[in-house]
C-alpha cells in the first residue's frame, strides 16, 4: 500500500496559516479572541444588526407625505387646507366644470375616489321625531382631515331616499341638481370642437325634470362652454299646448315661449316644441340636438331619406335603433314642431316604440336617450352611419341589410346583451 510522502514543513502552524489564507480568500473576517461562530453572542447580534439596518432602509418611506398632489374641490376651500403642501388646489364652479378640469388634464380621477366626493361631509344623527327623508338640501357639518380626505361620504340611511348624497358647498344636493349638472356636461361634450358636432351656438340640448317640467338650453348659448345658466326650465304641457293653438307671428312665439318659462330667465329656443315631444311622446329622459358636419352633408344633399331608406351594419341597429325617423324641411318653430308630431305619432303606431334618431332634412339630427350617456352613443354612431353612407356613394351607392337579416340582429340575445350594457355605461 502507497502513503502518501509529507510535505514539508506541513506543521501544525503551517495548517493554521492555510486556514487563515482560505477565510481571507473567502473575504471572512476574523472574530474577536475568545469568540467562535456558534458563540450565543454572535447568533443574537446578527438578527439585531439587520433588523437595523432595514429600519433606516424603510425609515424614510414610511414618512411620505403627499406633496402638491392635484385635488380639485367644488365649493369653499378651509384655509387650513389651502395653506397645507399637501395639496395643489383647484377651485371648479361646479361638477361640470370639475369634469372638464379630470379631462384637461388638471386633476386626477381615481374610480374609488371620485373628485366630487374628494371631501367628507359627515351628518348628524337626525332627530327620532323628524321625518324619514330629506326632500330639500339639509345643511352638514364638514369634518376635513388628512385622513378624510380621501374616503367615501358616509351618512345615516334614512336621508338616502330623495336626495343625492355628494358633498357640494356644505349640503346634500337634490335630484334635479343632479339633472342640471348631467345635462351641463352633456351639452359641453356634444359641443366640443374635436366632435365636430356643433359650433358656436348651433344645436341644444334638453332634461325632463318631471311630468310637468324640462330643462332647455337657451337660445344664444354655445353647447361647448354650457354651464347652469345657459338653461331655461320650462313648462311641459304649457308648450305642447303652443301645438294646438300656433302663434301667429315670429313676435307672438316668441312672446308665448317666454310664458311657458317656469320663472325669469334667458330666451328659450324656438325649438322648445321639438323637445317637449321627444321628452313625452319620444319617452327620452335626455335629448341632444346638433348639426354634425357628416350627417348634414347627407340631410343637405339630393339623398337626404337614404339615412332611414335601411340599415347598413349590426352596431347601427344596436345603438341607433332600426328604424330611425326621417323629416323633410320645414319651417324651424312651431311649424316643425306640428309636423315632427305627425310623424312622431305614427312612428309610434306603426314600429310600437319611438325611435332614437330623427333626421331633420337641411337641418340636423335628434338623439333621443334614457341617459346622457345613450345621447352621446346614439349621436356618435349616427355621425358614423353618415361618414359610412358618404364612402358607399363613391362605390356605386349603399347596400342595406335585408329587413330579415335587420329584424334578426334586432332580437339577437347577443346584440340585445350589448345594447343592455351600453345603457348602463
Amino acid at each position: 500500500m502507497l502513503v502518501p510522502a509529507p510535505i514539508r514543513g506541513d506543521t501544525d502552524g503551517a495548517r493554521a496559516d492555510r486556514g487563515d489564507d482560505a477565510r481571507r480568500r473567502h473575504k471572512e473576517p476574523p472574530l474577536p479572541a475568545g469568540l467562535s461562530r456558534s458563540h450565543p453572542a454572535v447568533v443574537l447580534a446578527v438578527p439585531v444588526l439587520v433588523g437595523l439596518v432595514l429600519t433606516l432602509f424603510a425609515w424614510p418611506s414610511a414618512r411620505l407625505a403627499p406633496r402638491g398632489l392635484p385635488l380639485g374641490v367644488v365649493g369653499p376651500v378651509p384655509g387650513s387646507l389651502a395653506a397645507d403642501g399637501s395639496f395643489s388646489v383647484h377651485r371648479y364652479a361646479d361638477a361640470a366644470a370639475a369634469r372638464h378640469g379630470i379631462r384637461q388634464r388638471e386633476v386626477y380621477e381615481s374610480r374609488r375616489f371620485r373628485l366630487r366626493t374628494a371631501w367628507v361631509s359627515t351628518l348628524p344623527e337626525p332627530d327620532r321625531g323628524a321625518p324619514r327623508c330629506c326632500p330639500k338640501a339639509t345643511p352638514v357639518r364638514q369634518q376635513l382631515t388628512h385622513r378624510s380626505e380621501l374616503e367615501e361620504l358616509v351618512v345615516p340611511l334614512s336621508c338616502l331616499e330623495s336626495v343625492a348624497l355628494r358633498p357640494r358647498e356644505g349640503c346634500l344636493v337634490s335630484e334635479r341638481q343632479r339633472t342640471v349638472e348631467a345635462l351641463v356636461e352633456l351639452s359641453r361634450e356634444l359641443g366640443a370642437p374635436e366632435h365636430d358636432y356643433a359650433i358656436l351656438a348651433e344645436g341644444n340640448t334638453s332634461a325632463r325634470l318631471d311630468g310637468e317640467s324640462f330643462l332647455l338650453k337657451a337660445s344664444g348659448f354655445s353647447l361647448g362652454s354650457a354651464d347652469e345658466s345657459s338653461f331655461v326650465e320650462m313648462r311641459t304641457a304649457a308648450v305642447l299646448e303652443l301645438l294646438d293653438h300656433p302663434p301667429a307671428s315670429d313676435e307672438e312665439l316668441s312672446a308665448a315661449l317666454a310664458t311657458c318659462r317656469v320663472a325669469e330667465g334667458p330666451r328659450p329656443s324656438t325649438e322648445a316644441t321639438l323637445h317637449a315631444l321627444a321628452l313625452t311622446l319620444g319617452g327620452a329622459s335626455f335629448v341632444g340636438h346638433t348639426h354634425p358636419t357628416a350627417v348634414n352633408s347627407i340631410l343637405c344633399s339630393e339623398h337626404a331619406s337614404a339615412l332611414t331608406d335601411g340599415v347598413l351594419f349590426p352596431d347601427e341597429i344596436v345603438v341607433c335603433g332600426r328604424r330611425p325617423l326621417f323629416v323633410p324641411y320645414v319651417d324651424p318653430g312651431v311649424p316643425l314642431g306640428l309636423e315632427v308630431r305627425e310623424r312622431l305619432l305614427e312612428h309610434l303606431r306603426v314600429c310600437e316604440g319611438p325611435p332614437k334618431v330623427i333626421y331633420l332634412q337641411n337641418h340636423g339630427l335628434f338623439a333621443l336617450g334614457r341617459s346622457p350617456a345613450e345621447v352621446l352613443q346614439v349621436t356618435a354612431m349616427a355621425v358614423k352611419t353618415a361618414r359610412i353612407m358618404l364612402g358607399t356613394f363613391a362605390a356605386a351607392g349603399p347596400h342595406y341589410l335585408r329587413e330579415i337579416d335587420a329584424a334578426r340582429i334586432e332580437a339577437r340575445p347577443d346584440e340585445l346583451y350589448r345594447q343592455r350594457r351600453l345603457t348602463t355605461i
